[in-house]
Formats: structure tokens, sequence, C-alpha cells
């Protein structure tokens, strides 16, 4: 028993009927005054977070075999918790613990040690105890601490020790939605009204820290202090909370005059840096422009690049100046430049890219070009020329289309549309947060209804929901030669064919899979079935529906 760390221990054949004690650290409260249950004493107002919920006194319990049985006065049972396998060992002997965070566990007595799994544990939700995290953090179903964001930005997640009956105004701010707390489901509502009335409720009372309210039912809740939040587990619902505190209270309890006057002179400050770096950055660009110009350097830049080996094509300024029509067709932008479209006299397009602002001297764009023209990849967009021309640096690679890039973004867009919310969303828990896989899963398990908006009053059968899912699930292939063209897209949502099932999960993400998957269905080569997918001639039935 030295190894477990344990605050009380229950043994076997203890009588319930008798019990209504603290732990030796008077944290935590063990009742049967109504029904059997624990409850948190650390704080000023004590709080159940676990009870067994049954309408009659428990008046004795026993640890046989495998479970934990309460009885009655008659000796019926009134509740019963199986924690592990039925064990044939006759001497088995078992004590239920309760531990330093308020879990109760169950302890092998005869092997000296705790019962596995631990998921059988009281309560099992390791989100349910009341401080799993710290105070007025958010516990998610991983057991995962998140402190809420107004929290975090205006106090650090560390709430000011204000008094909540100080004569001092107070306000309430926003801690979130989709909230629960263990000990809601123990107290009643303080009033069943709207959110509003539920606020002003909460400012009166000066016992009032935090307060939940539901909007389906209305139901208000006041709570002096709390522990731990919760992420709500369904699907929908779930509290909005809001928290009270000091209007004078600005992050660590510091007067609000105090920041105002820090945030003017921080702004301030600023402008002064902002100024300076202004200066700085003229004088800068003046010496850069001035060495650039310098004739020797000049002469010597022209020598290295003419004469190097396997050098890419050098552009005149004046004609990639006239391809761009003087870089009016701007089609992107980074990577300490931006980039414009270019037609050349052979009507050769071209995506030239003007390094500014780089600060980039004679040897740096030396390597820079002898190292990218050295580079030639299937996957990499090639480099067909360059610019050095006084003080003109700019890089010509060959133009490429974003067709695919369309259709996966038209995918994207498709999905959102049928599921009514964003492709990722972290406060939709672990197993939906990221849409798009989601809705993969639930098309392989038959689910469609779990994909479809619930606002749409559509039945999951309906052809036209599965073959606008089927599509959106092909556009948003992480392979873009997985990808259909825009016009079979057309195809399949008019109905000329029908959508084949795409990819499962497991093998999205390579294009083999469906190559293989062409070569059946159409009887030709790999590389002619793709050519007809993603050409924009019509495709038959067959060659597009494919093997299920």
């Amino acid at each position: 028993m030295a190894n477990e760390q344990h605050i009380s221990q229950l043994y076997p054949g203890f009588k319930a009927s008798q019990v209504d004690w603290k732990d030796h650290n008077g944290l935590f409260l063990v009742s049967n005054s109504s029904v059997f249950a624990f409850g948190f004493f650390g704080y000023e107002t004590p709080q159940i977070y676990w009870s067994t919920n049954v309408s009659k006194k428990v008046h004795s319990a026993s640890l046989v075999s495998n479970s934990w049985d309460f009885y009655d006065q008659n000796g019926d049972l009134l509740w019963k918790s199986v924690f592990t396998e039925k064990s044939n060992d006759p001497k088995a002997m078992f004590a239920a613990i309760l531990e330093p965070n308020g879990v109760i566990s169950f302890y092998d007595l005869n092997k000296g040690k705790s019962v596995t799994p631990e998921t059988m544990r009281i309560p099992q939700d390791p989100c349910g105890i009341p401080e799993p995290c710290d105070p007025y953090y958010v516990c998610f179903f991983e057991n995962w601490c998140e402190c809420p964001k107004l929290l975090k930005s205006r106090f650090n997640c560390k709430l000011p020790n204000t008094s909540l009956c100080s004569r001092t105004p107070k306000e309430l701010i926003y801690v979130g939605e989709k909230l629960d707390y263990f000990a809601l489901k123990y107290v009643q509502p303080v009033s069943k009204s709207n959110l509003s009335a539920c606020r002003d409720e909460c400012l009166r009372n000066c016992s009032c820290r935090v307060l939940f309210f539901e909007n389906s039912t209305g139901k208000c809740f006041h709570f002096d202090q709390t522990g731990s939040f919760q992420r709500y587990k369904g699907s929908s619902g779930g509290y909005v909370s809001y928290m009270k505190v000091s209007i004078e209270d600005n992050g660590d309890g510091r007067n609000g005059r105090n920041n105002a006057t820090l945030v003017v002179v921080a702004i301030v400050m600023l402008t002064i840096l902002v100024i300076v770096g202004l200066v700085m950055g003229f004088w800068y660009y003046k010496k850069k422009y001035y060495f650039l110009e310098n004739s020797a350097e000049t002469l010597e830049e022209d020598d290295f690049l003419d004469n190097f080996p396997g050098m890419p094509t050098r552009f005149r300024y004046s004609i990639l100046s006239k391809a761009t029509k003087s870089f009016s067709s701007k089609i992107g932008e980074g990577g300490f430049g931006s980039v414009y479209l270019g037609v050349l006299e052979d009507g050769t397009q071209l995506a030239v890219k003007k390094l500014e602002g780089l600060g980039q001297g004679t040897k740096e764009f030396k390597a820079e070009v002898s190292s990218i023209g050295s580079i030639h990849h299937v996957h990499l967009v090639k480099l067909k020329g360059f610019c050095a021309e006084g003080p003109h640096r700019l890089l010509v690679y060959e133009y490429m289309g974003r067709e695919k890039s369309d259709v996966y973004s038209f995918g994207m867009v498709l999905l959102e549309i049928i599921g009514g919310r964003r492709n990722y969303d972290q406060w939709e828990g672990s197993e939906k947060a990221h849409f798009p896989s989601y809705a993969f899963r639930m098309m392989e398990e038959g689910k469609l209804k779990q994909v479809l908006d619930p606002k749409i009053d559509i039945d999951e059968s309906d052809e036209r929901a599965v073959t606008a899912i089927k599509v959106a699930l092909w556009c948003v292939q992480d392979d873009m030669n997985s990808r259909p063209s825009m016009t079979k897209v057309v195809q399949m949502l008019e109905g000329v064919c029908p959508a084949p099932d795409p990819p499962s999960s497991a093998t999205s993400s390579t294009f083999g899979s469906y190559a293989a998957f062409l070569k059946m269905s159409s009887g030709e080569a790999s590389s002619s079935g793709q050519a007809s997918f993603y050409s924009n001639v019509p495709m038959s039935c067959v060659q597009l529906s494919g093997p299920r």
C-alpha cells in the first residue's frame, strides 16, 4: 500500500448509512444524507461531482468479486459498478480509494496494486472531476487544457482576486460557448429566463462569480467559485459562460489608467522607431543603388553571368518590361518580390519574379541563379532565365496554370456548403475538427447523414446529395493528378455520368490506386485511362463509375 497515493479507503462491508465525512485534507466530502455522493469541499460552497443518483438512501455497500454494489435497508440492490473482469480467486479482496484529485479507484488488496484498466474509475471522464486543469481553463476530451481566449489576452489566464461584494464597478466578460461544468447536473438553476436577465441577476448578486446559461432551456446557474470548465460533448447545445470581474482590473490587477499611460508611451516609442527605420532604410537604399551602379562591379558580374556553364537565358530588362506590359499583370506576391505574367513575341508565357527590397549583392545573386538554374525536377517550376541589369534583379520562370488548384478550392467550398460548417474547426472535437477527413470516414461507414448540414431539408438517400459529396471528395484529393477536371465535375453534378466512389481515406493520397481503378474499369492502360478522366472529352458512364 506504500506505493499507492490516496486520501481515504472504503473497505469491503463498510456501512454506507453512517458515512458523512470529509477526507483528512478537508477537500472531499462523502455524504449519504439523501443519495450516496462525492463532493468537492475545497470551495466556500461545496459542489457535488459524482452521485449514484438513486432515489432511495444507501444503507450498505460491498466490494464483491468484480463489482461495487450498493443496497438499501432491505438488502435490495440500488446501484452497481463493474470495475474489473470477474476474478476466479475466492479470496479476492478489493478496496475503493478516494485519490487526491477526487477520482475513486479500486485497489486489489491481495496483489497490492491498482485494478486495470484505469478507465474503470469513478468518474470515468477525466474532465469530470473538480480541477483536472487550472481553475477557469477548459478541459477537452483528451484531458487537454486550454485557457479561454479573452482570459488569456486580458488577464494572462490569472484572474485577479477581487472581492465580489466590493463597491467597485463590475462587468461580465465572455468565457465561451458549448461549455459544461461538473456540478451543473447536481444543482438547481437560480432562474429560467433569457441570457440578458441571467447576466443582470449575476451582476446584482455579489455571490455570483461565474454564470452558465443554457439557450435551449433558459436555465441560469450562478457559482461563487468554479474549478475547470469542460468542453460540451454533444454535437449541439452546451452552456454559454460569463465571468464577473472589476472594471478597473486589466491584467494582473493593474489599474486601467496606468495601462492607458503605457499604451500612449508605447505608441510614441513605436512612432519614433518607425521614423528612424524609414530614414535608415532610405539611406541604405541610396547606398545600395550607388554600389550597383559601380562600373567595375557591373563588368565583373556580367563576365560571370555570360561565361557560367549551363546558365539559363539572360534577358534584357527592356524585353521583360515589354513582355509584362510594364509589369501591369500581377499574379502573385511573396518570397522577396512580386510575380508578373509575361508573354514573349513568340507567344511563350512566362512568370517574371521581380526581386524587391532584398538587399542582395552580386555574390548572393550569383549563388541564387547558379543553384536554381541547375535544378531540374518534374514537380518543380523550371527557371527559364534571369535579368541582371543595373539595379534590376529578375528571375524568369515557366508559367504554370492553376486549373487543378481551382478544382481543389471548388471541392472545399462544396464541402462547406454541404456540411454547413468550416472545413477546419478545433471546437468540433478531435474526430470532427478536419471536416474533409471526417466526411471521408462517414462515407466509408455509410453515415452520410452525419456529413449533411442539419439545416438542409434533404434525406441522406437522395442521389443528389450522395453525388455532391462524392464530387467534393474527388476534388480535394491530396494528389493533384487524382482530381478531375472542372468539365468532368460538371458532368457528374449534372448526372451525365454517375460519380464513382472516391478512394478510401487510407489510399487517397496516392495516384496509383486510382490509376489501377481506371485500368480495371476501361480495360485500357493506366496512361490512357488518366487522359480520359482528366481531358474534356465526354466520358462513358462505364469508365467513370468503375467498380464500387
